[in-house]
């Protein structure tokens, strides 16, 4: 199969890629490298059926093109980062925005894969909130939840020595 992965560069699209090309698919990056980098592909460069785009997912032009040559799409360009977020969060949000929007509408038929959190229950709560329960599998799991959530999340109850210590550190990072 012919795969295109936007974001190819970052941590998950690069190991997407790897994953896809050892099992002898063809694979198209497209990363403008603001957040992944070119090294984490480097090694695949000479792989056939690996090609790669310094460029923008944006790029109605270029995304067009490979959208139509791919059997199938993983969008994963993002800018992301609390630093950056915190840093510029209109120009965060934009970029994410436009980057999706252009991917959605090349591919108006795709079925995409989204993230989904298992969640045990959802209660409303006071001033408009909902008080949404979720089961955690990880500690690496809940960094990542507690990072796209953003601030305002907090872990009420869990496994003692994963969430506080992961809640902790990762919610210090919005308070610097």
């Amino acid at each position: 199969m012919d795969y295109l992965i936007t974001g190819g560069a970052g941590f998950i699209g690069s190991h997407l890629a790897d994953l896809l090309i050892g099992r002898g698919d063809s694979v198209t990056i497209v990363d403008n490298l603001s957040t992944g980098s070119i090294r984490n592909v480097a090694h695949l460069r000479q792989q056939p059926g690996f090609r790669y785009y310094i460029d923008d997912a944006a790029n109605r032009g270029l995304m067009g093109e490979l959208v139509d040559e791919a059997d199938a799409n993983f969008h994963l360009a993002a800018a992301v980062g609390v630093e950056l977020i915190v840093k510029d969060p209109v120009h965060t949000i934009q970029t994410n925005i436009r980057c999706t929007e252009v991917v959605l509408e090349l591919a108006p038929g795709a079925a995409w894969a989204i993230e989904e959190y298992p969640v045990v229950s959802v209660r409303p709560g006071r001033q408009g909130w909902r008080k949404v329960t979720l089961r955690v599998a990880g500690k690496p799991w809940l960094e990542r939840l507690l990072l796209r959530l953003g601030p305002d999340a907090r872990v009420v109850k869990g496994d003692p020595g994963t969430a506080p210590d992961a809640a902790s550190r990762i919610l210090a990072r919005y308070d610097g």
